[in-house]
């Protein structure tokens, strides 16, 4: 069977995950979550637990974000101080961003400047844009895509990529490619590896390339923003999904459109808890964190 959990309520998605997949083939619709019954990280904001026993066992977590709260916002982390030089005993290498985990991510943003911080009411936080590797000791990282973060290129890219869009006046999308004559309308734009969940139809078939995935997706009115993270490469825990999970997954929480972020060690998800005042490392797949080239955060400001 297939479910949403939190604590110890179950939410139902659909019967088996073999039915899931006739009836998907044969046009018919997935039974939304039942959201109302998730833990409240925020106003705006809910989380819930998922576990899955078929296909494969599987876990994670998935979040979903009222877009039409204006007190919400986006930022992630941009442009390193040395952007643009030859990385240190990489020279053919570019600095593009300076590697954070997301927990690193998060405090930072809700530290005060006086302390080196950005004094933001961040909320929500987790990893984004896929990167170039080079070993696990680099603080630095190149990017691959196009990606820009509050509102300022931070790599260009070798070649078009599917992005998660934040255009300038708070409009969310997500795109098979950005326009070069768009480039100036958007805040945030960040790159994923492809596109899973497209105007409600799954993209891909099952394909058994199961690991650790995060995940964006979004409501066909754009009213309701999805993150979802599933754990992997775990024994007798969680084996980690494919593409078609994932899409099924988004569909089964409300999204029409999904992408698929950067996964494997890089997957991870914080969030602030405003009664105890302090982060709650909900999933990290590396224990210790995997610092990321790039990561997505969610703030309040002052109301609009």
């Amino acid at each position: 069977m297939t479910s949403c959990t939190h604590n110890v309520r179950q939410l139902c998605l659909v019967t088996a995950v073999v039915f899931v997949l006739v009836t998907v083939a044969a046009g018919a619709p997935i039974q939304n979550c039942d959201w109302d019954a998730a833990a409240s990280i925020d106003p705006s904001i809910r989380i819930m637990r998922m576990t899955f026993d078929e296909p494969r066992l599987m876990k994670g977590y998935a979040v979903r974000v009222d877009l039409h709260d204006r007190s919400l916002a986006f930022t992630a982390n941009g442009r390193d101080k040395d952007w643009g030089r030859p990385m240190p005993d990489y020279t053919n290498e570019v600095i593009r961003t300076r590697r954070v985990t997301v927990s690193e991510f998060l405090d930072n943003a809700r530290a005060p400047v006086a302390q080196g911080g950005r004094g933001l009411d961040m909320l929500l936080a987790f990893n984004s844009a896929p990167w170039k590797w080079i070993d696990d000791y680099n603080p630095y990282a190149d990017l691959l895509g196009l990606n820009i973060s509050d509102g300022v290129v931070v790599a260009e890219g070798d070649r078009p990529a599917p992005m998660f869009v934040v255009w300038k006046n708070g409009q969310t999308d997500i795109m098979d490619s950005l326009p070069p004559s768009r480039r100036g309308d958007v805040m945030l734009g960040h790159s994923g590896f492809a596109i899973v969940l497209k105007g409600g139809k799954i993209l891909y078939p099952p394909d058994g390339g199961v690991h650790p995935r995060t995940a964006v997706g979004l409501s066909g009115d754009r009213r309701w923003f999805y993150v979802v993270v599933v754990e992997g490469r775990h024994k007798g825990v969680s084996m980690g999904a494919d593409y078609n999970d994932l899409a099924r997954i988004m569909l089964s929480l409300g999204a029409v459109d999904a992408l698929n972020f950067d996964g494997g060690g890089s997957s991870a998800l914080s969030y602030w808890d405003s009664a105890e005042k302090r982060q709650v490392v909900r999933f990290q797949q590396e224990v210790p964190p995997r610092p990321c080239a790039l990561n997505i955060g969610i703030y309040r400001h002052s109301s609009k």
